[in-house]
């Protein structure tokens, strides 16, 4: 599953993303354009490691959690003209997108 962080700048997507990924990034205040921090986090289960005992598998596969600080989102105050050609390429691969609201 991949989730992707937007909101705001400096709403503070890259501390959620600091607190639940493995993969601390610093916060770039300020940055303007469109990059994505990664983070993949593996899910722990204990029913996992009983299947396992019971089948034998070759390999056994944990699922995988991928987080996305996606920064550098803004638009014009007004616009609701957007196409979808205009939705950065970096907001269309999360399955899942996590709104951080400034302040609150």
């Amino acid at each position: 599953m991949k989730i992707g962080f937007i909101g705001l700048p400096q709403s503070g997507k890259t501390t959620v993303f600091n607190a639940v990924s493995p993969h601390h990034q610093e916060s770039h205040m300020g940055a303007a354009k469109m990059e994505v921090k990664r983070g993949i986090v593996k899910v722990p289960d204990e029913r996992v490691w009983e299947l396992a005992k019971m089948y034998e598998p070759k390999k056994v596969t944990l699922a995988e959690i991928e987080f996305m600080d996606v920064g550098g989102v803004s638009g014009k105050k007004g616009d609701i003209s957007r196409t979808e050609k205009d939705i950065p390429p970096a907001l269309r691969e999360p399955e899942v997108l996590a709104h951080v609201v400034r302040v609150f």
